[in-house]
């Protein structure tokens, strides 16, 4: 096997979506009679290169069996079905067990053939876009992939050693990129902070002076 070899998704890897989107009163009775509550995660809750916590919804149903097959776990890779953003995440820890909707396609790699944040890297590229893309069953920018579809798509598959050590490098960027953006998050809420300061004391100033 090179470095550059395609193979179909479907031999290195499980690809599943969620149930069908009950209707509004089913939804209602289930929130109020459902025995079993889980976190669903929808397209809102897939960001770049990661899952929104605060778009993360809640589902619930009479029975666990009738969530077990929607289940994602740590690693797993979800899409979006339809979106006019072609965005992916990998599930992190703390939502292992979370249900994907009916408009989240969920891959399950075998790590012994493909890892999860190998396969996310070439889908945020824009050669797995386009892949996506030309997978796609809308004629449009838009996204409309389908278990079928995406089981069809040939990924890159390099040797493992090779992802190994590709991975290797996304994990240091991926904390590179947290502490930029943590970074500027500090700087943004300073800076904030600093103008909301100065317009309080002018206001104080003003009042003061106009008596």
């Amino acid at each position: 096997m090179n470095a550059g070899q395609h193979i179909l998704l479907k031999k290195v890897a499980l690809v599943f979506t969620g149930p069908p989107a009950p209707s509004a009163r089913v939804r209602t009775v289930l929130r109020e009679t459902g025995q079993v509550e889980a976190p669903l995660l929808t397209v809102g809750a897939i960001g770049e290169g990661n899952i929104l916590s605060g778009e993360v919804k809640t589902t619930f149903a009479d029975t666990e069996s009738a969530l077990a097959d929607y289940r994602v776990a740590e690693g797993d890779i979800l899409i979006a079905a339809r979106s006019t953003l072609m965005r992916c995440a990998v599930v992190p820890p703390e939502l292992d067990g979370a249900v994907a909707s009916s408009s989240v396609l969920a891959i399950r790699c075998n790590p012994e053939r493909l890892l999860p944040r190998m396969l996310a890297a070439f889908f945020e590229h824009h050669a797995g876009r386009a892949a996506l893309l030309g997978a796609s069953q809308s004629t449009t920018e838009q996204l409309s992939l389908t278990v079928k579809a995406l089981k069809e798509l040939p990924v890159p598959v390099p040797p493992i050693e090779v992802q190994q050590r590709t991975v290797g490098l996304l994990v240091a960027a991926d904390a590179v990129r947290a502490a930029g953006a943590e970074s500027i998050r500090i700087r943004y809420q300073t800076a904030l902070h600093l103008a909301v300061a100065t317009v309080t004391n002018d206001a104080e100033g003003d009042g003061e002076s106009s008596r």
